[in-house]
């Protein structure tokens, strides 16, 4: 009997010392000496609504032997707001980052970082990649087209832009609202990209007869998507005149040289000259004759007496008729003035 309570306690001891040694050993394994963060690399935030905000929270841990101090969360845009619930956390401990992103202005793929600033000396900036995907709706993919120059009667473009919608929305072909009866556009056939989240459509965009005046000229036009949905489309274009100018820039120095000589080319049409205006007064201009293939111009100095800078810029303005008088144009000629 004296022996077997001899054996029961050496046994009871044996267990205490095998027990100490595997906790120990645990211990070793699983903690780490001084301060270490633990944070995910990446975090996806999924699918998000434009013109929404999408919240995302992730654990951090410390598995460190000492407390680490957290110092500050920074995020790497504006449009993503990052904060800690506390900024010191214990061996063995874990805090929440909560996370804030605004889809505005966004759309298809983002990814956004967050960086965790903390006394961890092995790692004192800890980086977690955020993604994501900003649902499309329907955007294009720029909001205005140049659609580029031409003269009278001249077709313009057609320039390419795309049109990104979400998986599904096809309820009929995009079509233009808008824009005056000449501004056209064509519309391709829908293809998924993206996975098959988004879906891609190319438009091209044509001015198809010119009929105004010279000068550059901006159109609002509405690209109709779906169920009401009207994506607002610039058109820019410039029209030149019929009637150029050779040279296209004429200079004059001293009054004494005399003056200069333009010749206006209207293509083989007929121009009939009404008016010659000087927009500043520091020069002059007649119609010195009809001769081929145009009118000739002569250009002089005005006798005002003014000084003039160094160089002075002035624009004689010419208005002609073309097509028998039904259509009247101006073409403005450039004179550069010398001292």
């Amino acid at each position: 009997m004296k022996h077997f309570g001899i054996a029961t306690l050496c046994g009871f001891i044996a267990m205490l010392a095998v027990g100490t040694i595997v906790s120990r050993g645990y211990r070793g394994d699983h903690w780490k000496s001084g301060r270490h963060l633990l944070a995910p690399k990446a975090l996806n935030m999924g699918s998000v609504a434009r013109d929404s905000r999408a919240r995302i929270n992730f654990k951090v841990l410390n598995d460190g032997s000492m407390a680490v101090r957290v110092s500050r969360v920074l995020a790497n845009c504006g449009c993503t707001v990052a904060r800690i619930d506390r900024p010191v956390v214990a061996p063995g401990g874990s805090a929440t980052v909560y996370v804030v992103f605004r889809s505005r202005g966004y759309w298809r793929e983002v990814e956004k970082k967050v960086y965790i600033f903390s006394d961890d000396a092995n790692h004192p900036v800890r980086t977690v990649r955020i993604f994501g995907y900003v649902r499309t709706g329907a955007q294009l993919d720029a909001r205005t087209v140049n659609l580029g120059a031409g003269r009278f009667t001249e077709e313009l473009g057609p320039k390419r832009l795309h049109l990104f919608a979400d998986a599904g929305v096809q309820e009929g072909k995009p079509h233009l609202v808008g824009g005056g009866p000449r501004l056209s556009m064509l519309a391709g056939k829908w293809k998924s990209v993206d996975a098959g989240r988004a879906q891609r459509c190319t438009l091209w965009i044509r001015e198809e007869r010119i009929t105004q005046f010279p000068g550059t000229y901006s159109r609002t036009a509405f690209v109709a998507v779906g169920r009401g949905v009207r994506l607002p489309l610039r058109v820019l274009y410039t029209v030149r005149p019929v009637v150029s100018s050779d040279p296209a820039e004429v200079v004059l120095g001293h009054s004494a040289t005399g003056p200069a000589r333009t010749f206006l080319n209207c293509r083989g049409r007929h121009v009939d000259i009404d008016s010659i205006s000087s927009v500043s007064g520091y020069c002059t201009a007649r119609l010195a004759g009809a001769g081929t293939p145009g009118p000739e111009l002569c250009i002089s100095r005005t006798a005002s007496g003014r000084r003039l800078k160094a160089t002075e810029v002035d624009v004689i303005h010419v208005e002609y008729a073309l097509d028998g008088g039904i259509r009247r144009e101006v073409l403005s000629i450039p004179v550069v003035l010398e001292r």
